[in-house]
């Protein structure tokens, strides 16, 4: 199937644009000309608090993640380009067997590493629907030296300078797997077993 990659179609884990690409519009009263203008710039979700609090006038609280776009939103450029932090620190149920990684997507490439090497490298104007990996081919070293470097300056931003594995995350965050479907063992609840876990820093 296409659109999960030959994988499964429920499988929404990876770094692919099926899983990750989500439409962000916004109705804001004073983009006046710019009405229905296209940015291309890929956000991450924590982009959008401090970008609301920007385009309102707010003082933005340090405590508040993610980067203000309201320039952005109020001058529209589609040629401006970002890069968007993709984790999935803990591979969970079917997708269990597949290691963690860290990627970005910028408005061309999507690049993504585990905690070995490179994985994934799409040039995705050319190769809209992700089909050719380019992270063997000898004619994209320089690119993916450029990548790799903007996705380390985006996890030293959330304060992982070294690729965490799973493991920490789950101690971090106090949180159990079940060894029966390898997730918070949600069949559980159906047998009245169920324990419910709210994340918490050990």
């Amino acid at each position: 199937m296409m659109g999960a990659h030959g994988v499964r179609p429920w499988a929404k884990q990876r770094a692919w644009d099926e899983s990750i690409k989500v439409p962000f519009l916004i109705s804001y009263p004073a983009i006046s000309k710019n009405k229905g203008a296209t940015i291309n710039a890929p956000i991450n979700t924590p982009d959008i608090l401090p970008s609301l609090l920007g385009l309102a006038n707010l003082e933005i609280p340090a405590t508040i993640e993610g980067d203000d776009i309201s320039k952005l939103i109020k001058s529209p450029n589609p040629e401006s380009d970002r890069a968007a932090l993709v984790m999935n620190v803990c591979p969970f149920d079917l997708e269990h067997e597949y290691e963690e990684y860290r990627a970005i997507r910028t408005k061309q490439y999507t690049y993504a590493r585990s905690p070995e090497k490179a994985t994934l490298l799409f040039d995705n104007i050319a190769d809209p629907y992700q089909q050719n990996n380019l992270i063997d081919n000898a004619d994209f070293e320089i690119l993916k030296i450029e990548l790799d470097t903007k996705l380390k300056k985006e996890l030293e931003q959330i304060g992982e300078e070294n690729f965490k594995n799973r493991d920490y995350y789950l101690d971090k965050w106090n949180l159990k797997i079940s060894n029966r479907n390898h997730a918070i063992d949600y069949f559980g609840f159906d047998e009245g077993k169920g324990i419910v876990q709210t994340p918490k820093q050990n």
